[in-house]
Order: structure tokens, then C-alpha cells, then sequence
């Protein structure tokens, strides 16, 4: 019996690239989802698109972040830590993914 995962193995390519066409597609449009959405204080963490597409900021950071402040208002945010980072790539933290 063969291995279902082996018999279409370009299939998780394609959803990736997909995926990455998609988000380009957002880049290039300016259609960013969280502009002057976070405020001070409040934990964020790196989104889906961030895991498509930046793999080593996923590997390096997995931990979340407190938001700062904004770099350019609405665009690039800065963490308490002193990483930043555009608003493009985080999202905010579900109450239970919260810090104690």
C-alpha cells in the first residue's frame, strides 16, 4: 500500500506558491490588514503570512512580542525588546496565548 503523502508530492508546493502569490499580491496593493491596530503594552506575534514567507524570523522569534510603539505610523511597529518589524507580518495574541 502506497504512502497517500508520497503519491502527490507537488501538491504542497503548489499551495505554498499559491499562498506566496497571494501575499505578494497584498504587498503589492498596499493592502495591509493592521494599520494604527495595536496600542501600547498589548503581545503580538508573527501571523500566517509571516510563517509563508519570512522562515527564519519564524525560527529566530517564536516567542511573543509586547508592542512599543509605531516606527512609521501605521506601518513598522517596534517591540519592548528593540526588534521591529512592519505591521504586516504580526497579529495580536488570543487571550489564551497571553502571558501569565
Amino acid at each position: 500500500m502506497k504512502n497517500k503523502t508520497s503519491v502527490f508530492p507537488h501538491e504542497r508546493h503548489i499551495f505554498y506558491a499559491l499562498l506566496r502569490a497571494v501575499i505578494q499580491f497584498q504587498i503589492n496593493n498596499g493592502l495591509f490588514e493592521n494599520h494604527n491596530k495595536f496600542k501600547r503594552g498589548e503581545w503580538l506575534k508573527y501571523n500566517w503570512k509571516a510563517k509563508i514567507m519570512i522562515d527564519t524570523a519564524i525560527k529566530d522569534k517564536l516567542e511573543p512580542m509586547q508592542f512599543e510603539k509605531y516606527i512609521i505610523k501605521g506601518e513598522n511597529v517596534e517591540f519592548t525588546n528593540g526588534d521591529s518589524c512592519s505591521a504586516f507580518w504580526v497579529r495580536r495574541l488570543h487571550f489564551w496565548e497571553r502571558h501569565p
